[in-house]
């Protein structure tokens, strides 16, 4: 029994004692994430092989709509991973905008072409025919999810290069999407040029040198803010090592 005057040190009934201290979470190693990676990819394995023993027992005229629905899948997981590597950079109510500009004429731009190479014969059915619905939609969600994630690209190089001004953010949101199509351009563009002069049309080819051009400055502007970042990095390595 305690003293009067002195507090008993003893922690009562069902009172925790101070000293401990709540227990941590066990932390993640890498063979758990491996594991469930591996479990991942195993199910999609096994998903793919019901599928296409379903789709080889079934009627023709099922067919075009089980490729519609795997066609939807595949496209709606390439853009959900999109939209989360967009989503892991803060951005503001103005780049968003400009990311939705960017997406609406991606999308246009690629139906576009699809339209012309099935009126040059390139593609045997119509864009517009029956059993077309899915791989347009897939193409779509396709051509969306690299420009996503070439807007999340942009996004990085704003945070790690901590730009602030709404032009130069601008500038690299817009230049990390259309890195693919442009680096694709350089090497695509030039023919079009060469072969609407040989045609003595010029003016056509004046606007596929512009669109060579235009190429050229995004991926300048990619490559240097690349280097920028890359830069900074060693550096901030370079000063922990220091100290």
């Amino acid at each position: 029994m305690a003293s009067d005057g002195i507090q008993s040190t003893e922690p009562r009934p069902g009172q925790p004692e101070e000293d401990e201290a709540p227990e941590a979470p066990p932390p993640v190693g890498p063979e758990r994430t491996l594991f469930w990676w591996f479990c991942g990819v195993l199910a999609a394995n096994v998903l793919s092989i019901v599928w296409l023993a379903v789709r080889a027992e079934s009627a023709p005229y099922l067919r075009s709509i089980l490729d519609s629905f795997m066609q939807f899948a595949t496209g709606a997981v390439v853009a959900y991973f999109a939209f989360r590597a967009l989503f892991l950079y803060a951005f503001r109510l103005l780049e968003l905008l400009a990311i939705v500009l960017v997406l609406s004429l991606g999308v246009k731009f690629t139906l576009d072409v699809l339209n012309s190479l099935s009126r040059l014969g390139l593609i045997s059915t119509p864009v517009d025919g029956p059993g077309r619905f899915g791989q347009m939609f897939q193409l779509c969600l396709l051509t969306s999810s690299l420009l996503l994630a070439g807007a999340a690209w942009g996004l990085r190089h704003c945070t790690v290069l901590k730009l602030e001004r709404p032009l130069a953010r601008l500038v690299s949101i817009v230049a990390g999407m259309l890195a693919l199509p442009a680096t694709a351009g350089i090497v695509a563009f030039p023919f079009p040029v060469i072969r609407n002069l040989a045609a003595g049309w010029p003016d056509v080819a004046l606007i596929w040198l512009l669109l060579w051009l235009a190429s050229i400055l995004v991926t300048g502007v990619d490559t240097v803010l690349f280097i920028q970042a890359l830069t900074l990095r060693e550096e901030i390595k370079a000063r922990e090592n220091i100290k």
